[in-house]
């Protein structure tokens, strides 16, 4: 992570969490990386994991060094990071961002899988999709103003 002002830049294969806190946090150039953003209004947990791949089992002790990399072990451990500092999983919402497709992506389809995985593991935690901006050859950026949890996902022109 890099603090720029009032923003907080998630990296690749990052997590951050807080709460009651009134900085944005952002995740840029979500091409077929992705990142899912959480907030639970109640008690003002907000939090944010930008991710590269969908399947940690390509490179097991990869995943185990940062599971972050990876969305199938990423996500189980950021959701019960939030629930630790707080927040309750019925009451989260969450923005998803990221998933495209790259015009060299080949075989592999890297940004749907990104976006099939994070979808089945919401689903599975009962968390709500308030914003979804997923797919397509665009570039984007995921922003979370802490504070009122507001979502917002903007296209890159690159």
């Amino acid at each position: 992570m890099v603090e720029v002002g009032h923003m907080i830049l998630v990296g690749l294969g990052e997590m951050y969490l807080t709460q009651g806190d009134g900085r944005v946090l952002v995740a840029r150039c979500l091409g077929s990386s992705a990142a899912v953003a959480v907030h639970d209004p109640q008690t003002g947990v907000a939090g944010l994991l930008h991710w590269m791949l969908p399947a940690s089992s390509i490179d097991p002790s990869r995943a185990e060094r940062n599971p972050y990399l990876f969305i199938d072990t990423g996500l189980p451990r950021f959701l019960d990071s939030a629930v630790k500092r707080g927040a309750r999983r019925a009451e989260l919402t969450a923005c998803l961002a990221g998933g495209a497709a790259l015009p060299d992506g080949g075989e592999y389809d890297v940004g749907s899988r990104n976006r099939d995985e994070a979808l089945k593991i919401l689903a599975r935690e009962g968390l709500v999709i308030r914003q979804e901006e997923t797919g397509g050859t665009v570039v984007r950026e995921l922003s979370l103003e802490m504070g009122p949890g507001q979502f917002a996902v903007r296209s890159l022109n690159l």
